[in-house]
């Protein structure tokens, strides 16, 4: 009984040491809010201080998950946050693309 217990507590800590390693849909997430973020200074949607300030985000997200790999790992509380930013960065790119200012 007791060897099942250390053989599934060894299997649960490689899984989520494996899954610490990377982030899924990071890259994927953060082409598709740079794709949308060009898309609205393409049509107008954005002004040049607005496209300024979403790319500024997008490099600060981007800076953030290398510092974060550094260590070669990124915790779960690392990728947590990672999402919280990139939820909270396609939150400003939408609000931005469709608060009624535009170029002149």
């Amino acid at each position: 009984m007791n060897k099942m217990f250390v053989v599934l507590a060894l299997l649960l800590t490689g899984a989520l040491a494996a899954q610490a390693q990377h982030t899924p849909g990071f890259r994927h997430n953060q082409v598709r809010q740079q794709q949308r973020i060009c898309r609205g200074a393409r049509t107008g949607s954005l002004t040049s201080r607005e496209y300024a300030v979403l790319q500024g985000q997008q490099l600060h997200l981007n800076r953030t998950r290398r510092h974060m790999k550094a260590d070669g790992r990124i915790t779960v509380r690392e990728r947590a946050r990672l999402n919280r930013m990139q939820r909270r960065a396609s939150h400003h790119i939408r609000h931005q693309r469709h608060d009624r200012q535009g170029r002149f």
